[in-house]
């Protein structure tokens, strides 16, 4: 029997304490004898090709190895890194995904590019070295925006289009006919910055190869170990058994470590070639031009409007710049978006359009949200537009088009069958719960002394919990319990939220129980973090593992007890025969399990299960995030005057620890809408490479928020979890747009720009005065 003692409790993270007390280990921590240190020479010119690259005078330079070049990586016999993100059934033209080489051969494609490594006794004599490597690049006009990229003057592959991929949902004659038939179209357009997901801890790599064994080992920053390991044998042509992978403590990856990167496989060709450890680890300016970007993307929606205002059709066209290669997890992003964007409401016929176009700047990848938080914005910004454009009321145009309850499950007319939910009472709670929410007096008084005020609303929906999940779970002889995750926590806690379920589903102490993760020699296999599934799928899979667990136990229990399995019963951490009364606790079963010789062989030696978990169907965790903030038109600086969310995550597994999700992401929202923007100028150079240019919120930025919740439990796991870890950035970035475009309302400011800087909404305040004057 489970007991509820510590699911849904606001337990504080069990693996704080070691962070707090500096007893991290991080990629960058490891030292070794031999070590030996690498720098990347990256190209300075966004496209062109190399013409002469002389490494002489960095070969001689004191500490120095060797340098390695494009050249000796293709003569290894070693190829590029491929999209693995990209379904044939959802993609519709021939696509051209560009070439990614971890190193460049007689071609740069972006600032970045590596065109050779210096490898040295010490990182200072790496970088020195560095310096001394000289190229020279015939330079090509570069591809830097999408628009540069659809006019096609200039092709980042030569001989083709810029085109990477299209791919069309929904029924395009239903759609036609629909429009055909409208009152009125209305048109609304936006466009997402590219953004650097800027995690704590920089990307950092060391390779290490064992001539004992003939094997590489790869200790790296990542999200996903096995899924490194998978793609590393492949492209190396061995066995995946000749790789190991270990991700020791993460500091952040927000999607931009979720794959293979040129520079794990860079380390790993050079520790394999010079049979010596080696490190990686970038400064963070360098990180800037070498990370996976997030985002860039602009959207076009059109709605069909009908005689008695409603919305009968929508069409969305939607392009992103996928940078110079459609990197190994690159189309996460544009499908997601494209199946999404039909939101939370009913409406008749939709289609969407998403094209992916390649550019001379950094391969995207996924980014906190992954196409989420840009199809919300989308469809939000178009159905509060049309509401301003129909002269009734923002928030009742949308609760009109809201899909009911009663309606679940609900097929929308892209792909998605949306399983729960109850949007109209979500919004409901949230109008109720932002009108209570009394400012802070701090705050400034709203609406006086020229201050603009503005309120925004957005409805949202997303997925969650993609593909499959293996768990393992064991008792030791001294009834200590080992959790073996496929997952694996960089941030999440779930080193505390797994040991609250296995307490509760087998009645053992929390501190009896430890997460094993991160190391492909001691996981068998698994998936990573990303997508918000760790619990939803993890989670699932290590119920089903704790319950095989509790099947063996339940058998070696009736055999030590000499009775039937079915007169078996478990309760509070023991097995008792119903018969006879007697009990063995399950720490008992476990050590007898392992030093009892006559424990039957058909059993098994040991107690422990494996679990499985496969999300089909994903899960759709939901909400309504409202905001109002107002404007200093002196200054552009912008206020949070009260922020509420009410979201549906399913069942809460520990609340503190997802409060702190919902607020992480919400800060990652407000630095989209009003700072972060990695800038290039029309030569391909990223303006914004330092902290000091791309603005990240600071503490002091980010306000309280109150975060409620509508939950309801979905049917597509056991747990009857829902995705929770990406809310706060989804239903986020639009409700702050949305308040900014209220407030400005007044002064005839429609087209808003993202990020909102305090430039740019003071030159946007200004110019409207001045309009408004010369009239």
């Amino acid at each position: 029997m489970e007991s509820e003692n510590n699911i849904g409790k606001p337990i504080p993270r069990k693996e704080d304490a070691k962070f707090l007390q500096g007893n991290g280990l991080y990629t960058d921590d490891i030292r070794e004898p031999g070590q030996v240190f690498a720098v990347a020479v990256r190209s300075s010119h966004a496209a062109g090709r190399l013409v002469n690259l002389d490494t002489k005078d960095a070969r001689f330079a004191p500490g120095v190895i060797t340098v390695l070049t494009g050249n000796d990586y293709r003569n290894d016999g070693l190829g590029p890194l491929l999209c693995t993100s990209l379904p044939p059934k959802f993609v519709q033209n021939k696509p051209n995904l560009g070439e990614f080489f971890p190193i460049s051969k007689d071609r740069v494609n972006c600032v970045g590019d590596i065109v050779a490594i210096v490898i040295a006794n010490t990182q200072r004599d790496a970088r020195d070295a560095a310096e001394l490597v000289s190229y020279e690049i015939e330079e090509i006009p570069p591809v830097v925006s999408i628009d540069d990229a659809l006019q096609n003057t200039s092709h980042v592959v030569p001989g083709t289009t810029n085109l990477a991929f299209l791919s069309e949902l929904g029924d395009r004659k239903a759609l036609n006919k629909v429009f055909n038939s409208a009152t009125q179209i209305i048109k609304k357009s936006i466009k997402v910055p590219r953004i650097v997901a800027c995690a704590m801890e920089p990307r950092a790599v060391h390779a290490d190869y064992s001539t004992r064994d003939n094997r590489i080992k790869l200790t790296t920053s990542t999200q996903s170990p096995h899924r490194l390991k998978q793609a590393l044998a492949l492209l190396f042509k061995r066995f995946e058994s000749d790789f190991q992978v270990v991700a020791p403590d993460v500091g952040g990856g927000f999607g931009s470590k979720g794959n293979l990167s040129p520079e794990e496989v860079l380390m790993c060709w050079v520790a394999l070639k010079l049979q010596r450890p080696v490190s990686w680890c970038p400064f963070r300016s360098e990180s800037f031009i070498s990370d996976f970007h997030g985002r860039d993307m602009q959207g076009k929606a059109r709605l069909a409007i009908n005689d008695n205002l409603k919305v009968i059709g929508a069409d969305f066209d939607i392009v992103y710049n996928m940078g110079f290669a459609v990197g190994p997890s690159g189309g996460v992003s544009p499908l997601l978006c494209s199946r999404m964007v039909q939101g939370v409401y009913d409406i008749p016929v939709v289609c969407s359009r998403v094209r992916g176009v390649l550019s001379n700047l950094r391969p995207t990848t996924s980014y906190r949200g992954a196409g989420r938080p840009e199809a919300t914005y989308l469809i939000e910004a178009a159905m509060d537009h049309a509401a301003r454009t129909l002269g009734v009321d923002t928030v009742d145009f949308r609760r009109q088009h809201l899909i009911s309850a009663e309606k679940m499950p609900y097929q929308t007319k892209l792909f998605d069958c949306y399983d729960s939910g109850n949007f109209p009472k979500t919004l409901s709670i949230a109008e109720r719960e932002f009108d209570e929410v009394k400012l802070d007096q701090s705050c400034f008084v709203a609406g006086k002394n020229n201050r603009l005020l503005g309120r925004g609303v957005s409805n949202y929906v997303e997925v969650c919990g993609v593909f499959s999940e293996r768990m393992e779970i064991a008792i030791d002889a001294t009834g200590n319990v080992r959790i073996t995750a496929g997952t694996l926590a960089h941030g999440q806690g779930h080193e505390t939220v797994f040991a609250q379920m296995v307490s509760d589903w087998l009645s053992m102490p929390l501190e009896d129980i430890y997460l094993v993760q991160g190391d492909t020699d001691q996981v068998h296999f698994g998936r990573g973090t990303w997508g918000s599934r760790s619990i939803s799928i993890g989670g699932s899979a290590l119920k089903n593992a704790t319950d095989a667990l509790l099947q063996r136990a339940t058998r070696l229990a009736a055999f030590y007890l000499n009775v039937p399995d079915n007169d078996i019963r478990y309760d509070s951490g023991h097995f008792s025969a119903t018969r006879t009364n007697d009990k063995l606790s399950i720490q008992e079963v476990a050590r007898m399990s392992y030093s009892r010789p006559d424990t039957p062989m058909d059993i098994g030696l040991g107690l422990e299960g494996v679990g499985y978990f496969n999300a089909s169907p994903q899960n759709y965790p939901s909400g309504c995030h409202m905001v109002e903030l107002e404007i200093n038109p002196d200054t552009g600086q912008v206020k949070i005057l009260k922020y509420v969310c009410v979201d549906d995550v399913g069942r809460i597994i520990n609340p503190l620890l997802l409060d702190g999700q919902i607020q992480g992401g919400f800060s990652q929202a407000l630095g989209e809408v009003f700072s972060e923007e990695a800038i290039y100028d029309l030569n391909g150079q990223l303006l914004t490479s330092s902290f000091m240019d791309y603005g990240i919120p600071k503490a002091i930025h980010v306000p309280r928020i109150l975060t409620l919740f509508n939950n309801s439990l979905t049917e597509t796991n056991p747990l009857g979890a829902k995705g929770g870890a990406e809310v706060g950035i989804v239903g986020g970035v639009s409700a702050l747009m949305l308040a900014l475009r209220d407030a400005l309302d007044p002064l005839g400011i429609s087209e808003i720009p993202m990020p909102a800087t305090p430039a740019r909404l003071w030159s946007l305040i200004n110019e409207s005065k001045s309009a408004h004057k010369s009239v």
